[in-house]
Parts: structure tokens; C-alpha cells; sequence
């Protein structure tokens, strides 16, 4: 991978977010749309059925991350504390601090998975930006808990130590929940303590008008149940993508083996 030697800042790059709930399977949608511009690595799955595997979106997300780990960042993605944090604040903060990843290559755009409630204030920040929205249903917030606890959680065990320390659980809790979270269908509605967490970060504000043709909304059901070809077309049509046969049908087929993967409640 040739690697960007030199800092760059992210509103002076195309740049897609792709906006979700946390479960939803924005990661994977990241790592599909980062291949269509640039296949120089393999498209990999992990044995649970996320896209976390993919090295070049984690090079961007991991990076991206740090700068939103600040009290600043995590007011812009909470929509909190305008009181002391303004408007016009939020947007410099973005504009000043967010830079490209050395690792991540800068000739092509910068695919971002995100997660916040209000997705407004990146897209006025970098005006360079276009964003593929994933939205759920109330009643689909359960399914994307079992996602996440499924693929993510369940499948390292520091993480999943870290985070039920960060939830207040004790050492016996923690042991507990280790073993229970091995068979979770079975044992799913313990863990209702995590759906806090799973919900901080879903999307309060709605999508401004002014970014109407800047936002492709995609539902969940759509996501998962709709031709693979028909979604793949849409998303390219948005972000203006022109795709080659073979490469059509590679994504094409990542699609199916994404959804053959996902678990099932």
C-alpha cells in the first residue's frame, strides 16, 4: 500500500460516510463501497459476518476515531452541550482536526463508518462529502443489539472484557456473561444492560433539506432483502461510480455472502 507521508486534512478529500446504528452492518457497506474505488487488497469476511477484516477501512476508521475521542468529539457526535459548544465551534473543530490517515491512501475518497445523531453537521463541515444512511425501525433495535453482541463483542474476548467494565459490571458478572455470550440466542435477554450503549449513538436529528442530494437513505429491510444488483446500482447511481463487468459481480456477490453470513435471532 503506498502510504501518505504527508498530513492532509479530510474536508480537502471526497469523502462518504456511511451513517448507521451501531449493529446495523455499516462497516461492511463501508468496506464494499471503499473496494469499488480501489481493489489494490482483498475483500475479506470474518467468520461471524462483519467487514471489520477490511485493512483499508480500518486504517481510516481507527484513524478518523482518535480525534473524536476528545470531549469535543464526543459532543458533535452525542448533538450535546451547544451551550458551551457552539455551532460554528463543532464545524472548525472537524475542519482543524480531522486529517487522513498516513496509512489510508489519499487518491482516492475517504470511506468513514460513523456513528451519531446527526450527520447535519459533518456533511456542512465537508462540503466535499456525500453519505450513504442506514435507518432501522424501533422494533429492528433488538436485531442490531444481537448483531453487535454477535459479531463484535463476542468474538474478542479483551474487547468484551473492557466493555462490560466500562458498564459497571463486577468480576464475577464479567466471568459470568464470558461464558453466557457463547450462546447467546440462549441467554440474549440478560444482556439487555447493553442496549444503552447500542442506542447512544443512533440517529435524533433529522436530515436537513439543503443536504437532500448529498444523502442516499437506505432501510435496513432494503440493506438486507433487496437484489443485490438493484441496492449495488443505486449506491454507484449516488456516488457516481462507473463499474467494470467483473468488478460488478464481485461486489455483486460480496452481498450475498454478506447476508448468507448474518446471523439469525
Amino acid at each position: 500500500m503506498k502510504v501518505n507521508t504527508s498530513m492532509k486534512y479530510l474536508k480537502d478529500a471526497p469523502t462518504v460516510f456511511v451513517h448507521y446504528p451501531i449493529g446495523a452492518g455499516g462497516w461492511f457497506l463501508a468496506s464494499l463501497i471503499y473496494f469499488a474505488y480501489d481493489q489494490s487488497e482483498s475483500f475479506e469476511f470474518d467468520n461471524k459476518g462483519s467487514g471489520h477484516n477490511n485493512r483499508a477501512i480500518q486504517y481510516i476508521n481507527n484513524f478518523y476515531k482518535d480525534f473524536l475521542g476528545s470531549k469535543e468529539g464526543a459532543d458533535i457526535l452525542e448533538d450535546a452541550n451547544y451551550e458551551n459548544f457552539s455551532q460554528q465551534q463543532r464545524l472548525a473543530y472537524l475542519r482543524d482536526n480531522l486529517l487522513i490517515s498516513p496509512l489510508a491512501k489519499d487518491s482516492v475518497p475517504q470511506v468513514i463508518s460513523i456513528h451519531c445523531r446527526n450527520i447535519n453537521i459533518f456533511l456542512e463541515a465537508f462540503p466535499n462529502s456525500k453519505c450513504i444512511q442506514i435507518n432501522i425501525t424501533d422494533d429492528q433495535k433488538k436485531l442490531c443489539r444481537f448483531n453487535y453482541l454477535f459479531k463484535i463483542l463476542s468474538t474478542t474476548e479483551i474487547n468484551f472484557e473492557t466493555f462490560c467494565r466500562d458498564n459497571g459490571l463486577s468480576e464475577t458478572e464479567i466471568k459470568n456473561a464470558k461464558v453466557k455470550i457463547q450462546n447467546l440466542k440462549d441467554h440474549f435477554d440478560e444482556f439487555e444492560w447493553t442496549s444503552k450503549f447500542i442506542t447512544k449513538l443512533n440517529k435524533t436529528v433529522e436530515n436537513s433539506p439543503e443536504f437532500d442530494k448529498r444523502i442516499l437513505e437506505i432501510f435496513y429491510n432494503e440493506y438486507i432483502n433487496d437484489p443485490a444488483d438493484y441496492l449495488l446500482t443505486e449506491i454507484c447511481k449516488f456516488l457516481e461510480i462507473s463499474l467494470e463487468e467483473n468488478l460488478r459481480n464481485d461486489l455483486t456477490g460480496y452481498i450475498f455472502q454478506y447476508r448468507a453470513l448474518q446471523p439469525k435471532l
